[in-house]
């Protein structure tokens, strides 16, 4: 049976884990609105949003399964409808919304975007629509306000690092007061040092916490 990792070894594993999802954009809002973009737009594209003709996978949706497991976590501020199981209806309030604010804006395009890509005819409101930005009447809003929705995926990567030191042996977390060995505190370690936020073993644990009761595994 292997040994859980020493302290040491498993700040250095989530140093080197966090640094490379941070070069591949965890830590970028822009990168995390694009994601969080994609997703509304997957969810909203119906039966057909993962694969386009022919079975393709569509572009830029490929990661949006997993981030589906924390759903309600990354969800965009974007008024949609959650109960509708009508995705045109759904699609018909994101262009009514779009000229009101940038996640509706942004939405609206990735749609259209799949809609031109996968070759499947668009519905009437979201041509029109697409029609409009393509011809300048239609301008996207400025986004406004702090984006806590980065934040959300951002702390998607934190727990799943503490969840592979978590299955590769160590404790998740600990009583406040006992010695700094768990994997949490490792993950926070490995923030401190890496000079990104949250770097408080306190933070990280609620992150552990928020997911796990979530329904994490």
């Amino acid at each position: 049976m292997n040994l859980p990792p020493t302290f040491e070894e498993a700040v250095q594993f989530a140093r080197e884990e966090l640094s490379q999802r941070r070069a591949n954009g965890a830590f970028d809002s822009d990168v995390a609105w694009k994601a969080c973009v994609n997703f509304s737009a997957a969810e909203i594209f119906g039966d057909i949003k993962w694969f386009g003709a022919g079975g393709a996978e569509v572009k830029d949706f490929a990661e949006m399964r997993r981030l589906g497991e924390n759903q309600e976590i990354i969800e965009l501020d974007s008024k949609i409808e959650p109960n509708s199981s009508d995705y045109i209806k759904k699609i018909e309030q994101v262009v009514r919304n779009a000229p009101n604010t940038a996640a509706n804006f942004d939405i609206a395009a990735a749609i259209a975007a799949t809609y031109v890509e996968t070759g499947i005819f668009m519905p009437e409101t979201l041509a029109k629509w697409a029609a409009a930005v393509l011809r300048g009447e239609q301008k996207r809003p400025v986004r406004r306000g702090k984006f806590a929705e980065g934040t959300g995926l951002r702390n998607i990567h934190i727990w799943e690092v503490a969840r592979i030191l978590v299955k590769r042996g160590m404790t998740a977390t600990r009583n406040d007061v006992s010695p700094a060995t768990s994997a949490c505190d490792a993950v926070a370690e490995a923030l401190k040092q890496m000079e990104e936020s949250p770097s408080s073993y306190a933070s990280v644990k609620r992150i552990w916490n928020e997911f796990q009761n979530a329904g994490g595994s």
